[in-house]
């Protein structure tokens, strides 16, 4: 028999506890959570970019060039010597400018021309030949390709 008239069970355990409030949320009346006011803001500056009001117009975009040339227009004979600067193979070489060895075998055979990014590498490397040797040297590797 028990004194007291409780079960053990209850005494062991001691009073329930509230578990504590879940990130982001608030407990009783203390006003609105974090979460909706940030989602509060979001919509209020939606609206104001929707309307035709005094907020409308602070909203600017602005636009920087860089003032440099296009790329240089690659053909067939200059798609060659930038390979030939380099004294590498076709196959290295395309390698080396990430593309396929048939996009570079197309290109110097005239059949389809480099896209804007790859003449402007392959212009780069007319401009500065030794720059790219020394680079190529550099990632040279004895052995079989692809390891």
């Amino acid at each position: 028999m028990s004194r007291g008239g409780g079960s053990k069970a209850k005494e062991a355990s001691g009073p329930r506890r509230r578990s504590a409030p879940r990130p982001g949320k608030t407990s009783g009346s203390s006003g609105p959570t974090a979460g909706t006011r940030l989602v509060a803001a979001l919509r209020e500056g939606i609206e104001a970019l929707r309307s035709e009001g005094p907020g409308a117009s602070a909203v600017t975009v602005r636009t920087y060039r860089l003032g440099v040339e296009p790329p240089p227009e690659v053909g067939p004979a200059e798609a060659r010597a930038a390979r030939a600067e380099l004294g590498l193979s076709q196959s290295v070489f395309a390698e080396f400018l990430g593309v396929s060895p048939s996009t570079v075998r197309a290109w110097e055979q005239g059949k389809r021309g480099p896209s804007p990014l790859a003449r402007r590498f392959l212009g780069e490397i007319r401009r500065e030949p030794e720059h790219w040797r020394r680079a190529v040297r550099a990632h040279l590797k004895e052995g079989p390709a692809g390891g």
